[in-house]
């Protein structure tokens, strides 16, 4: 009898059960694929950090055909680290896990002949992920789908595939699957859901984005911590919560080791970037400041500040950020952070029904965990405006402070928010189901009307006081000096339009929404029709706002931008010489390095701090602070530049080529020193005169080279004799023959990198001292010599075996989870 119900049951589906699942994935893939169609099907996302990214793609290429490992890249800021510097990474055949997940991922993207699609995959995962999280917490099927599609669309979250902050997708996609298996192994152990929970982890860890492992490690710990405390007062079973953190915590360690070779670079690289180190002019100026701590101000770039929580509700408050005006895309933000994409908007509706699951489940352990997560990702998202616990975080957790944008805690925010939206729609089934008071209905539809009274008050007083805030604004200062006050005058109205504009009609939304849960809650609406219109009005809502930053090349792909240039630097290129170029004719700086010349200005930012110290101090008068460029003629001479590239033609001097495409013209620079060089003496100087010398120029670079400490062998300076040249110039490898008459000082015009560049002279070690502060230099002994510079890091050959190590772990707890599961169910089936 139970079996014909069922039976009749199922026939009245309109989608057999076993279908559903995939339906349901099918869909979330569909939606995302559309939305994105026509950055799909066209050039793509050609943005500033796409571009930058895309620079490097010739040089991986370049390695992978010579079948070495990329460890140092020349073509930027004169040579840096660029796998420790999570700049690029190479093929990591030793890690399998990574191989085989970043494959994948590669041949969804050729399916659709697209890169973008090749990281759409991430977001469809991350659908994925809150999908079966929400089926875990027996959710329905459609209530799980709407939680993942608004989870994917936050607007904060889907700008990142637009802007080309591809690795954080990576990354927030392992947040849900983390969730799930962690939970799977309260309920009780699994072999296999632990190795799952291990290559989940480990694709955190693939993602590159430490910051965002960061607040996913954080989220985790919270939810355990908050669990065990929890259990412990209730007296439930908190040893089940306290073995899963256990697991956690092993699974974390595997799952690092697996990427052991990236971050124990990372770590090695720290202490010698601008992240893990404070400004020169900082440490000369505060004594309090040591060189190897962080730099406060540097971190909390980037703070979201309280009152732009108001962009929860109305997006364009703060001018929302980049967007088309007048067909062009422009910046409109007017708040208090360097810049912004686009608000952390996550619906109307959505966040309304969050609120409802959160008042309505307050007493659930899940829901509480959550609400803590988000209340800790928007406090340490204030950054320095509310810096209570944000310092607590900087001052005493390891290698936060080398984390910059505490605005990207608002992750937390966005995972959390969808999944108690999920609870909003089964507190409303509670309320059907139970009946409930006309007071609480009454709120459902009061707070909507109050929303829409306050844009009525907003709009009829308040206009004066909202465009004064704009106008004095420092972004629309900046825009009224480049553009003028009318530029100012019509952007404030376009602002004001379009925040009123925000408002009345999300009013509407909530309006249309409590209204429907009001007439659903008393029977006056089924609820298929109730969360059919609920959805139909958020999917409405995240789109409109989500498309606002959506600004695809509909022309060009990423080749043929690169192509408009190819003519500039294949004439260069003729030129077979060591040298560098000083480019200022390319946005963003890193495009030459697609054309593998050597430029000394670049773009990154986690950059070698000595050279962020030449651009600081050292940089002509008004340039001092630039983070991607060098102007000082002293220094293009110093850095072996031989040519100049710049996006005008200067008046009076003929440039020796002129692109046929695109505005740069090339110039020689007459003064350029060679690579490497004697010079007669040395002088011991304090860093920061040594930079005031750069600065000034006020030295022969082939008569002195400015140390930090006495040289311990008596120097003659060079004669006739004295000869040094190139042999070998590969990116992780030189080769010197050099022929000295006396004890010789070599200058080499190459960055100082102490933990990872080694110098020998026929063979045997000697020490690499730090000349002219950001460059190189060895004592050459009398004679004939071959001098080698090898990059060689400890750090990342002993990562590389653990990541083996890891593997072989993972693969062995991956199998035998399988093998266990296969012999349980062939028991149960016999």
């Amino acid at each position: 009898m139970a079996k014909q119900k069922q039976k009749q049951v199922a026939t009245k589906e309109l989608i057999p059960s076993r279908y559903q699942n995939w339906i349901a994935i099918l869909s979330i893939a569909v939606v995302v694929i559309v939305f994105f169609w026509g950055a799909i099907t066209s050039g793509g996302f050609v943005d500033f950090d796409n571009l930058a990214s895309w620079s490097f793609k010739p040089y991986l290429e370049e390695a992978s055909r010579e079948g070495r490992f990329p460890q140092w890249v020349p073509l930027i800021f004169s040579g840096m680290p660029s796998y420790a510097s999570l700049l690029v990474t190479g093929n990591r055949l030793w890690d399998v896990v990574a191989e085989i997940f970043i494959n994948i991922s590669v041949v969804f993207g050729q399916i659709f002949g697209s890169d973008v699609a090749r990281v759409l995959f991430f977001y469809i995962l991350y659908g994925c992920g809150i999908y079966w999280l929400l089926l875990y917490k027996k959710f329905t099927k459609t209530v799980s789908l709407f939680a993942s599609v608004v989870a994917i669309f936050s607007t904060y979250v889907i700008t990142w595939v637009m802007i080309g902050h591809n690795t954080k997708p990576i990354v927030v996609a392992m947040f849900p699957f983390v969730f799930l298996f962690v939970e799977k192994l309260k309920e009780r152990f699994n072999l296999l859901h632990f190795g799952l929970l291990v290559v989940s982890i480990a694709i955190m860890f693939i993602g590159n984005h430490l910051q965002m492992i960061f607040y996913g490690g954080l989220a985790f710990a919270i939810y355990l911590i908050y669990d065990i405390i929890a259990k412990i007062i209730k007296k439930d079973k908190p040893l089940q919560t306290l073995r899963s953190a256990i697991l956690l915590a092993i699974a974390y360690i595997l799952a690092f080791s697996m990427s052991a070779d990236r971050y124990l670079s990372t770590l090695e690289y720290a202490p010698y970037s601008v992240r893990g180190s404070a400004p020169i002019e900082k440490v000369h100026k505060d004594k309090n400041q040591k060189q190897n701590q962080s730099d406060y101000d540097y971190a909390t770039m980037w703070s979201y500040s309280p009152e732009e929580l108001w962009t929860f509700f109305v997006p364009s408050y703060f001018g929302f950020g980049v967007r088309d005006y007048r067909e062009s895309m422009i910046s409109t933000y007017w708040g208090q952070k360097e810049s912004e994409d686009s608000p952390p908007y996550m619906g109307i509706l959505v966040i309304g029904l969050a609120i409802l699951g959160l008042i309505y489940f307050r007493k659930d352990i899940f829901v509480q965990s959550l609400f803590t997560i988000l209340i800790v990702g928007v406090f340490l998202s204030f950054g320095k405006n509310l810096p209570f616990l944000y310092n607590l975080f900087y001052n005493y957790f390891p290698s936060f402070s080398k984390f910059r944008a505490p605005s990207m805690a608002l992750i937390l925010v966005h995972f959390t928010v969808p999944i108690l939206s999920a609870y909003g729609f089964w507190a409303l089934k509670k309320m059907y189901d139970e009946g409930v008071r006309r007071r609480t209905t009454f709120w459902l539809i009061f707070i909507p009307f109050l929303f829409l009274f306050f844009a009525f008050i907003f709009s009829a007083v308040f206009k004066t006081t909202y465009l004064s805030a704009v106008g004095s604004s420092e972004v629309f200062k900046q825009i009224a000096k480049a553009y003028g006050q009318d530029v100012v005058f019509e952007l404030q109205e376009f602002v004001w339009k379009n925040t009123l504009e925000d408002w009345y009609l999300n009013a509407i939304f909530l309006l249309a929404g409590g209204t429907l849960a009001v007439l659903y809650i008393n029977k006056k609406v089924k609820y298929g029709t109730f969360f059919s219109i609920i959805a139909i009005i958020t999917i409405i809502d995240l789109f409109r706002v989500d498309v606002r930053r959506m600004e695809y090349s509909k022309e060009q792909s990423f080749k043929e931008v690169f192509s408009e240039r190819e003519d500039v630097y294949n004439f260069i290129k003729q030129d077979k010489s060591i040298f560098r170029i000083a480019d200022f004719s390319v946005t963003p700086a890193n495009m030459t390095a697609y054309y593998l010349v050597e430029n000394v200005n670049g773009y990154h930012a986690a950059k070698l701090r000595v050279y962020q110290d030449l651009m600081d101090v050292a940089n002509i008068e008004g340039m001092a602070g630039s983070t991607s460029q060098l102007y000082n003629p002293f220094l293009w001479n110093l850095l072996n530049v031989k040519y100049l590239v710049f996006n005008r033609k200067f008046e009076g001097v003929e440039p020796i080529y002129q692109s046929q495409r695109v505005a740069a013209f090339v110039y020689p620079n007459y003064g350029m020193l060679e690579r490497a060089f004697y010079a007669k003496t040395t002088v011991v100087a304090k860093p920061i005169d040594i930079l005031y010398h750069l600065k000034k120029g006020d030295f022969n670079p082939l008569d002195t080279v400015f140390v930090e400490k006495p040289i311990s062998v008596q120097l003659t300076p060079p004669d006739t004799n004295s000869k040094v040249k190139f042999l070998a110039k590969q990116h992780e490898y030189l080769q010197l023959e050099a022929e000295a008459s006396g004890n010789h000082i070599l200058f080499l015009s190459e960055v100082y990198y102490p933990p990872a560049w080694k110098a020998y002279i026929d063979g045997k070690e000697t020490e690499i001292i730090k000349a002219n502060y950001a460059f190189r230099a060895i004592v050459v002994p009398q004679g004939k010599h071959i001098i080698e510079f090898k990059y060689h890091s400890d750090k990342f050959e002993l990562g590389r075996t653990l990541s083996i190590a890891g593997n072989v772990v993972t693969f062995l707890l991956i199998g035998s989870g399988i093998f266990f599961s296969y012999r349980k169910d062939k028991k149960i089936r016999i």
